[in-house]
Order: structure tokens, then sequence, then C-alpha cells
């Protein structure tokens, strides 16, 4: 209940807050991506969307998702959603605030982009408030995102979660292909998560104007699943 009136608040005042100003589309992604996990005879399924808007000074992106554990006789799924808010700048950065929720887990937080030439700086730091163990765990993350030319991506990031007496770490590399005349790009990855080794392989159709944009990653999901 209290994810729900908290999401159903936000989403209030950001729709008070468009219907205020002229809103533009900017950029769409949808995505699918399968986790195998190396020492476990299951795989996770992470299908995800995110919408960029602009109402001129500001900026918003709202996501979805539907995660999923299967072996492919049995499945569990169980959705998230979030929202950013966000200020962009002349020269492309974007400093702002997001809120996400599943049913498990709600966050808050703060997080910026940045980009520097051909790389691309993402940071956020966060609390998580869910309904098992204790009651707020703090996020921290990290991404690097290096464009080596107009079709091909490499990328780095760490996430830190952490509370008053333990932590946990998430190491991820990855890299990505874009098909040559084509809005869809090959994912594929490896994650060192919860003392797992993950191989992350997906796709990602991207729509939009504004292609160049680099949209917030989401911040509920990559809990388990994260985009590569």
């Amino acid at each position: 209940m209290k994810k729900l009136l908290l999401m159903s608040t936000v989403a209030a005042i950001a729709l008070a807050s468009a219907a205020q100003a002229q809103v533009a589309f900017e950029k769409g992604t949808v995505s699918l991506n399968f986790g195998i996990i190396s020492d476990a005879d299951i795989t996770l399924v992470d299908a995800e969307s995110a919408l960029a808007f602009s109402t001129g000074n500001l900026g918003f992106q709202i996501d979805g998702a539907i995660n999923m554990i299967t072996d492919f006789s049995n499945f569990d799924s169980f959705g998230s959603y979030g929202l950013h808010f966000y200020k962009p700048t002349a020269n492309g950065n974007k400093y702002g605030a997001y809120v996400s929720a599943s049913y498990f887990l709600t966050q808050v937080g703060a997080e910026a982009m940045v980009s520097v030439g051909a790389l691309d700086i993402e940071g956020s730091i966060g609390i998580l408030s869910a309904d098992f163990g204790p009651d707020n765990i703090y996020n921290a993350t990290i991404d690097l995102y290096y464009t080596v030319n107009e079709n091909i991506e490499v990328s780095a990031g760490y996430n830190l979660y952490f509370d008053d007496a333990n932590s946990e770490g998430i190491f991820r590399i990855g890299g990505s292909y874009m098909l040559p005349n084509s809005d869809l790009a090959i994912n594929a990855g490896y994650r060192d998560q919860f003392e797992s080794s993950i191989i992350d392989i997906g796709v990602t159709w991207s729509f939009g104007g504004n292609q160049d944009m680099r949209l917030f990653g989401d911040r509920t999901s990559d809990l388990f699943f994260g985009p590569v």
C-alpha cells in the first residue's frame, strides 16, 4: 500500500506539471534480456521499456519491466516501475531524482548523467525500503559507457548495496552492437553478482527523434536483473 501511494503521488505531480507545459516525446527503448547463471539451473528474463519526455526546461522518464525467474518448466515473475525527473543542461548532462518500486521494495534517490567526449558517466545514490531484511538499505551506483564508433559501445559498472552491518557489490562489464541501418542493438555482458557469475545476452529496440540521448538506467529490477 505504501509503494502504491508513493508512486501514485509522484505520478499525480508529474501529470500536473506536464499539464502546465508542452510535453514532447524524445526517446523510447524496449529490451529483452536473458541472464544465464553459471552455478544454477535457472535463467533470469527481463522485458523492459523506458520512455523519455521533455517539457522544455525539465525532463522525465517512465520505466516499466516484467522480470521472470525460470528453469523453463516453472516461471516466477514480478513487475517493477519507476519515474525519473531531471534537469538537462546545454551540454547534454542531466541531473535529477528518481523513485522506483516493485512488489517487494521501494527506492528513492538522486542521479546524474555526464558526458565527456565519447564517455558517458551515470551515477546514483538512493535508499531502499524492502519487505525483508533491514529497514533501510542504501545503494550507490556508477556506470561508464564508451562509444567506440557509431555501431559499437563498451561499458562497465558497479552497484554497492549496504546497511549499518553489511555490504554487497555487483560488478558488470558489457558491450552492444548496433545493427547497421537499423534501430536494433545486440547486447552482451558479464556480472559478478551475489557470489554468482551471470552471462547476459539481449536485444534493444530504440525509437524516437532523439536517438543520441542516453536514458537513465532502471533503479529497481537491477537488484536482481539489470540491463546489459
